[in-house]
Parts: C-alpha cells; sequence; structure tokens
C-alpha cells in the first residue's frame, strides 16, 4: 500500500473515533443545549409597570409555537426578569386576546425571577361582563340566564398551555387586578362567566406550576380542562403538579378542575373566593360556585386528583365542591385524596361533596360537610379517616353551619375511622 493510502486510512480512522466518542456521550446522558429567551431582551418588553407588553408576550409566544411545528423537543426555556409587565388588549366590542398562549409546544421552562418581584398585571379598566354592542355601555339583562356573545367583554387568559407536553411555569405573580375591572352586566347563569383567567391547561401532560402567586382574577386562577383520558380507569395519568403556590382571591374559583386523570397539589392555598370588591361598582365580584376548589368533569373525567397540606379558607362559596348529577349517573370521578387539608367555611359549606371515590385524611374541618356520595360500591363511597370537625370560627366570623356534618340522606356507605366532632 502506498504512503498516501495508509494516511487516508488513519484519517478514515480518526474520524470514526471523533463520531464514536460523540455518539458514546450523547447515549451516557450529556445534557443538551438549552434555548435561553428573554422576554426583555429578545422580545421587547419593558416591565415597567407603565408600558403595556401585550405584544412582547405574543412575539415570545409566536416564536416558540413556531419552534414547535418544526417538531422541535431539546429544552427551551423563557426568562421572564423582574418587574411589573402591564397586559390586556381589548377589541373595540370588548373582546380579549390571550396573553402567552402555547400550542404543542415541548420541553419548555417560563421563569420568572420570584412571585414577589415578577409580576403579569392586567390593566386597569378592561371591561368585563355585559355591554351593549350598539352603545358600550354597561348592560343588565331582565333574564337570569344571558349569553349573548356580542354582548360578552373580557380580557381572556393570561397563560394557555394547549396540547403541551413537559412544561414548567415558576416564581410568577399574576394579577387579574379584578378590583379595578370596569364590570358590564351579568353574563352566564349566575355572575360573570367569561374568560378573565390565570391559567387554563387543555389536553397537555407534564405540566408543573410552582412557586406561583394567581390572584385577583374575574373567573377562575387556574382551570385544567383535559379530555385525554378514555375512561374512569385509563392508566395514562397526565402528571399535572401545583406547588407552593396561592390561588386567592378570585371571582369564581381558586382552582377548576373539569378533566384531569392525574393532579397533584402540594401547599397550596384556595382561599377568599368571591371576596373581591370592585372599586368602580362598588360590588364583590362573585360567580357561582365562587368555590376554593370545584371537580367537575366536563365531558371527560377527574379521576387520580391528590391536594396535601392545602388550605381552602373563607371562600364565598364552599371550599371544596364536587356535585354529581341527579341520580346515580355513571361514575366520572375516582381516587380524588385530600390529606393534612384545612377546609374552613364561613358564609358556605366546608365541602359540598356528592361524587364518587373522595377520601379525606387527616384533614381539618371548620365549617360543615354536607351531603357525601350515594355510593353503589364501597370504592364510590365518601371516606374520613382520622379527620376532625370543630365549629371554629374564623377571623371573628362563626364557622358555618347549625352543625358538623349533614347528610340529609344522601350518602351510601359513607366511613369514618379515627375521626373527632368538637362541637364549640
Amino acid at each position: 500500500m502506498t504512503e498516501r493510502g495508509v494516511r487516508r486510512i488513519r484519517q478514515i480512522f480518526q474520524w470514526w473515533t471523533v463520531v464514536l466518542v460523540l455518539l458514546s456521550g450523547t447515549a451516557q446522558g450529556q445534557t443538551a443545549t438549552v434555548l435561553r429567551k428573554d422576554l426583555k431582551r429578545d422580545f421587547g418588553a419593558i416591565g415597567d409597570g407603565k408600558t403595556n407588553d401585550q405584544a412582547a408576550f405574543a412575539r415570545a409566544a409566536a416564536f416558540f409555537n413556531q419552534r414547535a411545528t418544526t417538531g422541535a423537543t431539546g429544552p427551551a426555556e423563557l426568562r421572564i426578569p423582574k418587574g411589573v409587565y402591564i397586559v390586556g388588549q381589548q377589541t373595540a366590542d370588548g373582546k380579549g386576546e390571550n396573553v402567552l398562549a402555547l400550542t404543542g409546544c415541548r420541553n419548555l421552562a417560563i421563569i420568572g425571577e420570584d412571585s414577589a418581584t415578577t409580576e403579569i398585571r392586567f390593566a386597569d379598566g378592561m371591561r368585563y361582563g355585559a355591554f351593549s354592542p350598539t352603545t358600550g355601555q354597561a348592560f343588565e339583562s331582565p333574564s337570569a340566564y344571558f349569553t349573548d356573545w356580542s354582548y360578552g367583554a373580557f380580557s381572556s387568559t393570561m397563560i394557555v398551555l394547549q396540547k403541551c407536553d413537559q412544561v414548567r411555569v415558576a416564581n410568577l405573580a399574576l394579577n387579574g387586578n379584578s378590583a379595578r375591572l370596569a364590570l358590564g352586566g351579568h353574563w352566564g347563569d349566575t355572575g360573570i362567566q367569561l374568560p378573565q383567567d390565570g391559567i387554563f391547561v387543555q389536553d397537555s401532560r407534564r405540566i408543573t406550576m410552582r412557586n406561583l402567586a394567581i390572584h385577583h382574577f374575574g373567573r377562575d386562577a387556574i382551570q385544567v380542562l383535559n379530555r385525554l383520558a378514555k375512561s374512569v380507569d385509563d392508566p395514562n395519568r397526565e402528571s399535572i403538579v401545583l406547588e407552593n403556590s396561592t390561588c386567592d382571591y378570585n371571582g369564581r374559583q381558586g382552582l377548576s378542575l373539569t378533566g384531569v386523570n392525574g393532579f397533584r397539589a402540594v401547599n397550596c392555598s384556595f382561599s377568599h373566593t368571591g371576596r373581591v370588591k370592585n372599586l368602580g361598582s362598588g360590588h364583590v365580584l362573585f360567580s357561582n360556585p365562587a368555590a376554593g376548589v370545584d371537580v367537575e368533569p366536563e365531558g371527560g373525567y377527574c379521576t387520580n386528583i391528590e391536594f396535601i397540606r392545602c388550605r381552602l379558607i373563607d371562600n364565598g362559596g364552599q371550599a371544596l365542591v364536587s356535585d354529581r348529577p341527579g341520580g346515580r349517573a355513571p361514575a366520572i370521578t375516582k381516587n380524588v385524596r385530600l390529606t393534612a387539608c384545612t377546609l374552613w367555611g364561613t358564609t358556605n359549606w366546608a365541602a359540598w361533596v356528592t361524587q364518587p371515590g373522595f377520601l379525606f385524611q387527616d384533614c381539618l374541618f371548620h365549617g360543615a360537610f354536607v351531603h357525601g356520595c350515594d355510593a353503589a360500591t364501597p370504592a364510590e363511597a365518601t371516606q374520613f379517616r382520622g379527620c376532625t370537625f370543630e365549629d371554629k370560627p374564623y377571623a371573628g366570623r362563626p364557622a358555618m353551619g347549625p352543625f358538623l356534618l349533614f347528610s340529609h340522606q344522601h350518602a351510601r356507605q359513607m366511613s369514618f375511622t379515627n375521626c373527632h366532632f368538637v362541637g364549640t
């Protein structure tokens, strides 16, 4: 073989050695490069508490949504530096746009500095409720149930996660600014049932929300509406997690679970719903059920749900509500567990539960629990283990109800193990 041929063989051998080393590093789990974007530097946000930054969030959403359409799955991060970001824009007829609306995104982190210094806030004076499409003035329908879309005004939702996978949202304050909304008339069945929400999760998996303060929204702090489960026993968990967060002072719910298979909340507060007085109208913004947490499947299932060390305190409606349609309708809830939680009802019940599959472990009930499930099987029955029921006052106000628990023949097979009942 010629000297030139030998050199050529050596070059090929060296090239393959480099390739094998690179492949070996990837196989051994070397950290992939993170695509990092900054809301101020890359998308033009100001964050001064005065400038409206809606367009910057729209540019960020467009960037990550476009990236998702290419099939990119490498880790990415949207960093939101400390500041106050004013958002919210409405059309002439009062229709708002979602602020950060993400579709199909995977392996993405949306990270603020912390919830004390990084706030996204809806602008003052946004219209919410029913307004005349001809005069633009607040409109109060004589009909109790009013849903004419042309009259509806709303600011929409701050963060939307639709068909997303492995997304993390952390270290942010989301402020709906409900005290400074320009309120119109009622819209929906009771109150104002229009979008003015913090976070909306739909048909998504592996979503983690951590260290958030979500407050003063006209409707919900968080709603999860997944319809991925095929049955109440679908083994494919969706793994939605909420940790160390507060969802307080909202108009309809701190948390609405309208469809999810696999949800866990740890050390969170869902309190003071329906307690905010609007400065312009002088009225409290309150929409039924005005609960801390509402577990209410809508065309799907709510299964494998866990609350650990959570606080559901002083809500205008129930601390917890999960109401089953009349009769023994097919089970659409299963395996809902609350552990070491405090449920404190002042102007309404501590809990109203008729759906199946609820277990309360080491919980405190201040204010009455009502109903329980009309269970067809022991697995469907409402169960209490190591719980304490005590009519303890809150902030000088008595707990709700002249009793600690009231079933009124609703429940079947309801059980109490090592529980305490203390009447004060």
